[in-house]
């Protein structure tokens, strides 16, 4: 106190009872981690959002009437959430009604996500009113002609304990999911994305050890994540016979939050990571395209060194690595560019003159054929 230029405050009749006796510590520290969770979980819709796009996924399940017939009310808002940020996504359009569903992780974000916020706000109303009230033992009455003291519980830390309980499950729901689409980006047999988004798996372990960490701090979660208030150890020769435990249920909901920040960083440091081979799979596309627009008549296509060096002069001025080139076209002529450099010409035919662009489009085809053997 010193050193922050604070004096000890002198405390008068009953005033340190109450600090010592009940559920100041506790709030306090609900307070915080509460504020902390909140937060994660508006996080949590965006990065779950990122993942969505970045794994190509439907948007079908987001439907409003699929809401509007089980009406949570933050289910409602968090897939609202979901569409706001993904309207307008070329990659959510283009795969719209491709399949019937995607994995829980993806499809489910409102229904987890609404529940988990629902949880927290709960847990912020019983917050907000215990910290506006007198909650210790005994309370006493000064006012004169109505003085009184009666000895009751208001010291117990049940309320706080058991939102804060609850909150830590709610974490923990917020934070499986997030393990687990994170999980689809990396394991580049559910994302069709190099393993471990790196260009070498193998010999270079990429973003693998990430989801190490994230299935070592779910554990850690799970463990927090049992109930304090469930416990109850008797004291003060058996007049305190019943105890709340909502002391340790609160100090446990720090911890809890700083985890599941952790592990939607982990997730958004994935999402980054594939959403740059995106970027450059639909950049090398749209070379191939305004190279053929401009190169219609040239015999190029027989020799596939020419159009590489083309490419790297035309990446040399662009924020992309021209070193990486090798693994981008190797990535993305052998895995999809017979799909989206054909989609992406087809999209553009309707701003040109068909006449032309049919020669055009075959030479794209046969350069897409090329690069695909």
């Amino acid at each position: 106190m010193k050193r922050a230029g604070l004096e000890p405050m002198a405390l008068s009749s009953k005033e340190g009872l109450a600090l010592v006796s009940g559920t100041t510590s506790a709030t306090a520290m609900a307070a915080l981690a509460l504020y902390d969770m909140l937060k994660a979980a508006k996080s949590a819709d965006i990065v779950g959002a990122m993942s969505l796009e970045a794994m190509k996924g439907v948007i079908n399940a987001f439907d409003p009437r699929v809401m509007a017939v089980r009406p949570h009310p933050d289910q409602l808002n968090a897939s609202e959430n979901v569409r706001r940020m993904l309207k307008g996504s070329g990659i959510m359009e283009k795969y719209r009604g491709s399949r019937v569903q995607d994995a829980l992780s993806l499809r489910c974000i409102p229904q987890l996500h609404g529940a988990a916020r629902k949880t927290l706000e709960d847990a912020k109303k019983t917050i907000e009113i215990e910290m506006n009230s007198c909650c210790d033992n005994p309370i006493i009455w000064p006012e004169t002609g109505n003085e009184d003291v009666i000895s009751a519980c208001n010291a117990d830390s049940a309320y706080v304990g058991m939102e804060m309980d609850s909150a830590c499950i709610a974490a923990v729901g917020l934070a499986k999911m997030s393990e687990r689409r994170n999980n689809r980006i990396v394991d580049g047999s559910l994302s069709g994305y190099p393993y471990f988004c790196i260009k070498n798996p193998g010999l270079n372990s990429g973003l693998m050890i990430p989801q190490y960490v994230q299935a070592g701090l779910l554990n850690e979660m799970r463990m927090l994540a049992t109930p304090s208030t469930i416990d109850n150890t008797p004291t003060c020769g058996n007049q305190e016979d019943y105890v709340a435990m909502g002391y340790n249920a609160c100090k446990k909901a720090g911890p809890m939050a700083e985890k599941l920040e952790y592990m939607l960083a982990i997730e958004l440091l994935s999402v980054y990571e594939v959403t740059n081979v995106l970027r450059q799979r639909w950049i090398a596309c749209y070379l191939l395209y305004d190279w053929t627009l401009k190169h219609a008549d040239h015999a190029f296509y027989n020799n596939k060194c020419m159009w590489v060096e083309q490419v790297y002069k035309r990446l040399e001025g662009m924020d992309i690595d021209a070193a990486s080139l090798g693994a981008v076209m190797t990535d993305t002529f052998n895995q999809i560019l017979l799909e989206d450099v054909e989609d992406f010409i087809q999209t553009h035919m309707r701003v040109w003159k068909c006449g032309r662009l049919k020669v055009e489009f075959q030479v794209a085809k046969t350069i897409a054929k090329i690069f695909a053997e």
